[in-house]
Parts: structure tokens; sequence; C-alpha cells
């Protein structure tokens, strides 16, 4: 049951050479592929959140923070939401972030680019320099679709 705890989502590198795994328990992986392989080239752990066990589930401890939501990538970069907030300071909301945070492919830190949302889920349109970031409206409730300029890094 310990997969319930690091479930997480994965971005395959445009060239099929490498893809990066995000979880919620506060760190990522970039890995290659070589030959039908998998080699993990690099582990970026941010904090490990406290969690129980029971049955068929898993409990987070409302003091853990929440890592990672969501991924893309494009050849050069790692664009990730990053959350860092925990269920007791922030609530039902707290898995939302507002910091994209983008990597390069060896894992070094590129760019922080903070959003003015709190967003769920981000997906690239690389060729028209776009993020279109997902979330939920605060003040209303509603799901809404965010639109952001990726800026020239």
């Amino acid at each position: 049951m310990k997969g319930w705890a690091h479930q997480g989502e994965v971005s395959l590198k445009p060239d099929h050479s490498e893809f990066v795994f995000v979880c919620k328990n506060g760190y990522f992986d970039i890995c290659g592929i070589n030959q039908n392989r998998i080699e993990l080239k690099k582990r970026k752990l941010y904090y490990q959140s406290e969690y129980k066990v029971f049955g068929q589930g898993v409990a987070y401890s409302k003091q853990s923070k929440f890592g990672f939501s969501s991924v893309n990538s494009t050849n050069r970069y790692i664009y990730m939401i990053y959350s860092g907030r925990s269920q007791e300071e922030f609530g039902a909301d707290y898995f939302a972030g507002n910091n994209i945070l983008v990597f390069d492919w060896n894992g070094n830190p590129i760019v922080n680019l903070k959003t003015n949302r709190f967003l769920q889920r981000i997906v690239l349109d690389e060729d028209q320099k776009i993020i279109y970031g997902y979330g939920i409206n605060r003040m209303t409730g509603e799901p809404e679709i965010a639109k952001y300029i990726i800026p020239d890094i």
C-alpha cells in the first residue's frame, strides 16, 4: 500500500530519451531510458511527508506539506506545479500551488514562475509559449482555466 503514498505524475521528454516523475511526497526523479532500461539519473528531495498505511489506504499527517501535483516537459525544460502547503494551514486546497518550478534535465533549477492563482494541473503549448493551468476559483468555487505566457528563459 505504500505505492498509494508515492503516487504522482510522469512527463516523457519529447525526444523519448528521459522522463520525469513528480510525487506529492516532496520529491521528483529524472530517469533515463536506454534500450528499454530505466536508470535513475537524479532525485531532488525537498522533504518526506509523514503518512500511515491502513487497510487499503494511506493517511497523511495534516502537518505534512504537499509536494508536486502536475508536470509537463519540453526537450529543454521540466515544468511542475509545487505546493509546499499543509492541510493543517490551508484546508482542502493544500495540494494546489502557485509556483511553477522550471528545471533543466540535469535537475538544475532555472526559474520559479509565480502565478496569481493556485493551480492543480498544467499543460504546455510550447509552439505558442503558453502554459494553461487548471484550478478552482477560491471566491466562487468554480473550476477555471488560466493562461500564462512562458517567459524567455
